[in-house]
């Protein structure tokens, strides 16, 4: 498949005073499947200012994919949940791509197949299916369906 190593991807994981929640988070993050992907995926954590000392150790301690890269931000001001989302992800190239997670949501283990394919198919290749119907569905001729692929050019 073409395009497979292109995305980057980083999960953006925006805290404050929700350690159990967090845990739930990093721990189904952790037992995700990810295909021998890792060197493209990256996690930052954002932590509030005035996040509590439990939550501030669970995304210390954090360790993911060996080849993966974990990096910690914390601000110094309060700023709430939009600034902490508009400063969450910056794209760093053509392709980057941001997952942006609060700390109280949990990720199905095929949750990365999902976006892998959803990249691949929308932005690294346009997939047409054409169908031809017959007009007599008594004829020898069935209904036939095409795959025809065609790379988008950057």
């Amino acid at each position: 498949m073409t395009g497979w190593h292109a995305p980057q991807i980083t999960f953006s994981i925006i805290t404050h005073n929700r350690p159990q929640s967090l845990n739930r988070l990093l721990q189904s993050l952790s037992s995700s499947l990810y295909f021998g992907d890792g060197t493209d995926l990256n996690v930052a954590i954002h932590i509030d200012s005035s996040a509590d000392p439990e939550t501030k150790r669970l995304a210390q301690r954090f360790s993911w994919l060996p080849e993966s890269h974990v990096k910690i931000n914390q601000r110094i001001v309060h700023g709430g949940l939009l600034p902490a989302i508009v400063e969450s992800w910056y794209p760093h190239g053509n392709h980057s791509y941001g997952l942006l997670l609060e700390d109280d949501v949990e990720l199905s283990p095929l949750f990365y197949a999902w976006i892998k394919m959803a990249i691949l198919k929308y932005r690294y290749q346009l997939l047409l299916l054409l169908i031809h119907a017959t007009a007599n569905p008594h004829t020898k001729l069935r209904n036939q369906i095409q795959h025809v692929s065609l790379p988008i050019r950057h």
